[in-house]
């Protein structure tokens, strides 16, 4: 089926960091930053369920006083010139909301200023100082001092730094989606399958699969040379026909108004499948033997693959036409042949579980080899390249 759903087109940009929930910018807007998950730059694994100082995080009102001194979980930097500090709870915006209370130093020895800080519950918005630059491939740490939570504990002795502050990747992927012209303008037909083959798999699996990821974003860039194609030759061409509710498609009316108008294929495959007799030089073409066919391994293509076609369609020796009488063809291995043919065996080899063509005393006569009752033929290899091996390759007498 050809649906209208090829017409897509996504806008976005994907930002990959830390995950945490919103940091607002100097905008005051709120920046959606993941799913919520763990931070990959949390101070410990396992995210916020465990303290640094190895204490569980205390959620919830158990009615007595709260005696948990809260804890400095991560620091990461969300956007340019923004620093954000993780407590392991709700902390006080008059001591968090003091600059004065982080030190942020560089692993060169050099010292961040910090000119304002923001609370939002557990995290604390810290804005850089003007002028101040970051080292590059410099690791900078947090240090808190006399910030206590809500119920005036102060920040834990032992879990008041953050050794390394990650800072975010921001991504921006692209998906450049480009098909060249194949029209042929004196027939006004398509030459190759791909903008219809492409659009109804890749170009719309690749936008439509955003509906499982809401939180990730990217950008789908489909050119106006694959959209004309897609509009004026299938779309309005092929569309009225097809019944997507019943799927269905109107052939007869299509070919009558249609037919050598889109591309082969579509007529090809609308139409009555040929009988081998009643099959022309130019359908076997489109079936399997041209190069842009049913089929991605024809040997126009092979042609351009010599190894690939060493290795995955082997062929038999040509086979004499004069004596000997009996010819038996060299064969890819099957799973009937008992020896792995990488190596001698240790003892004879057992034979072949069919007789050769001398064994029936066929006697004088050319004999093509087949499958009952004597060797082994051309056919026996059925595309199997990898046989079960029965009797492994040589090796040392155990």
């Amino acid at each position: 089926m050809f649906k209208p759903a090829w017409i897509l087109l996504l806008v976005g940009l994907m930002t990959a960091g830390c995950s945490r929930p919103d940091v607002g910018d100097d905008d005051g807007e709120r920046h959606d930053a993941g799913d919520g998950g763990t931070d990959a730059g949390d101070a410990v694994d396992g995210g916020d369920d465990v303290r640094p100082d190895g204490d569980s995080i205390v959620s919830g009102d158990d009615g007595g006083p709260d005696e948990v001194a809260p804890c400095l979980l991560n620091a990461f930097s969300p956007s340019a010139g923004v620093l954000a500090a993780h407590f392991s709870e709700p902390v006080d915006p008059q001591t968090a909301g003091d600059v004065s209370n982080y030190t942020v130093r560089g692993s060169s020895g050099d010292t961040i200023g910090l000119s304002s800080a923001s609370v939002d519950g557990s995290y604390v918005r810290l804005q850089v100082a003007a002028g101040t630059s970051f080292v590059p491939g410099t690791t900078y740490s947090m240090l808190v001092d006399d910030v206590t939570d809500l119920a005036g504990n102060p920040v834990g002795s032992t879990c008041r730094r953050a050794d390394d502050i990650k800072r975010t990747l921001f991504l921006n992927i692209i998906w450049h989606q480009h098909q060249p012209l194949y029209l042929e303008p004196v027939k006004d037909q398509l030459l190759s399958p791909w903008v219809r083959k492409h659009a109804t798999k890749d170009y719309y699996d690749m936008a439509s699969i955003l509906r499982d990821y809401p939180h990730v974003h990217y950008n789908v860039n489909l050119t106006s040379v694959l959209l004309n194609q897609l509009v004026a030759y299938y779309v309005e061409r092929l569309g009225p026909y097809v019944d997507v509710q019943n799927d269905r498609v109107d052939e007869e009316a299509f070919l009558a108004h249609w037919e050598g108008k889109t591309d082969p294929w579509i007529d090809l495959l609308l139409k009555d499948t040929p009988s081998p007799t009643e099959v022309t030089e130019v359908e076997l073409g489109l079936l399997h033997k041209d190069a842009w066919s049913c089929v991605s391994t024809s040997d126009a293509l092979m042609k351009r693959f010599p190894e690939y076609r060493e290795h995955v369609i082997p062929t038999p020796a040509p086979v004499a036409q004069c004596g000997p009488v009996v010819v038996i063809d060299l064969l890819a291995a099957h799973v009937d042949h008992r020896v792995d043919g990488g190596a001698a065996a240790e003892h004879p080899a057992p034979g072949i579980a069919q007789r050769t063509t001398v064994q029936p005393r066929l006697r004088s006569g050319l004999e093509a080899p087949v499958c009952a009752g004597i060797a082994d033929g051309e056919q026996v290899a059925h595309r199997d390249i990898d046989p079960e091996i029965i009797v492994i390759a040589a090796c040392l007498q155990q």
